[in-house]
């Protein structure tokens, strides 16, 4: 119910927030109603997408949401980290997208289009948000993980063209050279070949910094109100801040999210 609405009316799907003002910091997120995997998935994606803000390059959309993709379908297994797991699901719809033609929601976009992406609400009825995020996951995975392609640090030379030209075709052809002719090809090749390739690394334990505490009443409404306000849902977000301010009368958080 606070998600996004997307311009053609649909929410938006699977989303996670993070929030961060002075000492503390709040994640929000939407998943399905009992998924586990789902929802780690969604807490990390958005976990990736703060750890990318740091770095101030233009990236484009697709880039940013394969990479977010990617790393949020990291996990623990034995001991080891786990780089690059395929989504659930989402290799098979991507190989059926591959072979489909028709011009729906299932299609497979070029890269030049997938990367010219700005607004995925534009792109919601002819191609699907939730395919968009698996073709920008495949072609992140394909950048990073492919053989070919991580020998010659694709993702990272593309990011970097991309920081000189936010032109796909322009990007990709400084990248790749006459390699961005075959790139399509390759990329299609790579989906249908389902050699998707993952790296492990031992688990190195980090001691937690102090002992877990729980958050106080007043400032977890207080957060509440400011991820429904960032999201336009106005109401819920007035009924948040007002709890807030009934549990700490004296507390500046509630009365500035309800400013």
């Amino acid at each position: 119910a606070s998600a996004p609405i997307l311009k053609n009316g649909s929410p938006l799907p699977n989303v996670a927030v993070y929030e961060r003002s002075g000492g503390w910091g709040a994640i929000a997120a939407a998943s399905d109603l009992g998924s586990d995997e789902r929802t780690q998935r969604i807490l990390l994606e958005s976990c990736v997408d703060w750890l990318l803000s740091a770095d101030h390059r233009y990236r484009p959309r697709a880039l940013t949401q394969g990479l977010n993709e990617v790393y949020g379908a990291y996990v623990i297994e034995n001991g080891a980290e786990i780089f690059g797991r395929p989504i659930r699901g989402g290799t098979s719809r991507l190989q059926r997208a591959v072979k489909n033609s028709l011009n729906n929601a299932e299609t497979f976009l070029r890269i030049e289009d997938l990367l010219a992406v700005k607004d995925i609400s534009l792109v919601a009825d002819v191609h699907g948000v939730q395919m968009f995020g698996l073709e920008s996951w495949g072609l992140a995975h394909f950048l990073l993980f492919s053989k070919d392609m991580a020998k010659q640090h694709a993702m990272e030379r593309l990011l970097a063209a991309f920081s000189r030209s936010h032109n796909p075709h322009d990007a990709l052809r400084e990248t790749f050279g006459d390699g961005a002719d075959t790139l399509n090809s390759r990329f299609r090749n790579y989906i249908l070949g389902g050699d998707f390739y993952e790296v492990a690394a031992p688990v190195e334990p980090v001691p937690l910094a102090g002992p877990i505490t729980a958050a106080d009443p007043a400032v977890v409404a207080a957060i509440l109100g400011r991820l429904e306000a960032s999201t336009n849902h106005l109401d819920a977000a007035r009924s948040h801040a007002e709890e807030g301010i009934r549990l700490a009368p004296n507390d500046v958080i509630p009365r500035e999210t309800l400013a």
